[in-house]
């Protein structure tokens, strides 16, 4: 047995999540624009596999306090007489509460399409500082989905990027169902043909759920050709993550969460880690719109050419619904990462904040700070803190606008505690217009600009893409 393994096992039973992200989320935006990626299918969204912040739905809700007060009066009420499971409450168009009866969770075999085709323009493919090269890259990504039993909500999920119709219901958690994923991304540079790559994004999820215990396993793997900040370039890396979710339910008050998550990243020419977390949380329903939890995590990182690194965080986080338009929730502690018998204590947090002052509009705050190995050197940590601010405005049913604007500071840190002489300040702005050509289709086009302010100068550079991408779905 390795010493990682040796070490999570003796860490006992624990409950939740942390506030630093697990490798399991190194597809997603927050560490794509660490990266340099461009997003501009998703400016509207900044959470990841395992992101601990809620999805923002379009369904019309106008009601005040007072409709909420009556909701949650129904859902506190005795349910009607069937099945508690397949009952859940929903709000109509009006405001009011109703009981919704799900029928249960068909073992039918389902199955949907999405098709992401267009063309980017982009003057720094390489992201240098000097000699930068500029090419238009043609996309091509197809996605296909696949499962039994209840997978109607992820499937919806795949479609909340860029079909905003489709709404999930949030408070409906799926029972039973098994759903696979896989999405080829092909990119064809017009000068640099041996840019020319296929990207690869799997995943195969699944939900077991009994009386008062919920069991999840997610497996996903991912090969990008991207660019990436700390490297320096574009380069090429395999993404394994493996999660394993246990959820119980002690009381109308009370649950607990456990999450241990396995993940490895492979570079053909730069450095490679593996990291093992053990996730946990306690939580109390307090009132009717707040939830708090105390959370522990414990986790080992093994880097190549690097000593072991094992880390504990002690962790808070409260949950508030103040209304139907506002949501807020954030999590924060201290983390002490152990190297050679030496410690370093850093503060985290993470903090999701949305509100829809009307039905047309929606903005949201997100923030994390974490901590993270350097692939690009040897013994070296990064610190990130990244504040993301999301706008979109509906225009006549069928046009949005919308920009995302990012700030993201990367402190590099020795493993000796002492500081490197690198730290960069990444910036990015993406405002795009969207229409909606059907309920199964739509046409975006947007505009990038990213700069990275970097102490050491041959990481700073200057980047600009121009996109448009029609989105088709089956």
């Amino acid at each position: 047995m390795s010493v990682a393994a040796m070490y999570l096992a003796c860490s006992g039973f624990a409950f939740g999540q942390s506030a630093l992200p697990s490798r399991l989320n190194s597809g997603g935006p927050l560490e794509q624009r660490a990266r340099g990626e461009a997003q501009p299918e998703t400016p509207d969204s900044m959470r990841e596999v395992t992101s601990a912040a809620a999805l923002t739905t379009e369904s019309a809700e106008d009601g005040g306090p007072d409709d909420i007060r009556l909701a949650q009066a129904v859902n506190d009420a005795p349910l009607p007489s069937t099945d508690p499971s397949l009952t859940h409450v929903v709000r109509t168009d009006s405001g009011s509460a109703e009981f919704v009866v799900s029928t249960p969770a068909s073992r039918d075999f389902k199955f949907v399409a999405k098709v992401k085709t267009g063309m980017t323009y982009d003057d720094n493919i390489f992201i240098r500082h000097t000699n930068r090269d500029s090419d238009a890259i043609f996309t091509f990504a197809p996605t296909v989905a696949a499962g039994v039993g209840d997978v109607r909500p992820e499937l919806k999920r795949l479609s909340l990027d860029t079909f905003t119709p489709a709404v999930v219901d949030e408070s409906y958690v799926p029972r039973d169902f098994l759903l696979v994923s896989y999405t080829p991304t092909a990119l064809l540079f017009v000068d640099h043909s041996d840019e020319n790559a296929v990207d690869h994004d799997a995943a195969l999820q699944g939900r077991m759920q009994f009386a008062y215990l919920t069991l999840g396993s997610r497996t996903s793997f991912q090969k990008l050709t991207t660019p990436d900040v700390d490297v320096g370039g574009r380069v090429s890396r395999s993404i394994f993550a493996q999660e394993f979710s246990a959820a119980y339910d002690y009381s109308d008050r009370t649950s607990f969460d456990f999450v241990l998550t396995g993940s490895a990243r492979r570079y053909p020419s730069h450095v490679d880690s593996q990291e093992i977390t053990s996730q946990n949380w306690i939580n109390y329903r307090v009132g009717a719109w707040t939830d708090l939890g105390a959370g522990v995590t414990l986790g080992y990182l093994d880097v190549e050419d690097s000593p072991g690194q094992f880390y504990q965080q002690g962790l808070l986080r409260a949950r508030y619904r103040a209304t139907e338009k506002i949501s807020l929730s954030a999590n924060g502690g201290v983390e002490f990462r152990e190297v050679e018998q030496r410690d370093r204590a850093t503060p985290v947090f993470g903090l999701a904040l949305s509100y829809t002052p009307f039905e047309q509009t929606l903005l949201s705050l997100d923030g994390s700070r974490r901590v993270e190995n350097s692939a690009g050197t040897a013994g070296l940590n990064i610190e990130y803190s990244t504040l993301t601010l999301n706008i979109r405005q509906r225009l006549a049913q069928h046009y949005y606008i919308g920009t995302s604007a990012s700030y993201q500071a990367a402190r590099y840190v020795e493993l000796t505690g002492h500081a490197s002489n690198r730290g960069d300040d990444l910036y990015d702005v993406q405002p795009y217009v969207r229409m909606d050509i059907s309920k199964t289709a739509t046409l975006q086009a947007g505009y990038v600009f990213r700069r990275n302010s970097s102490s050491v100068e041959r990481f700073t550079f200057r980047q600009n893409q121009v996109y448009l991408h029609l989105n088709l779905f089956f």
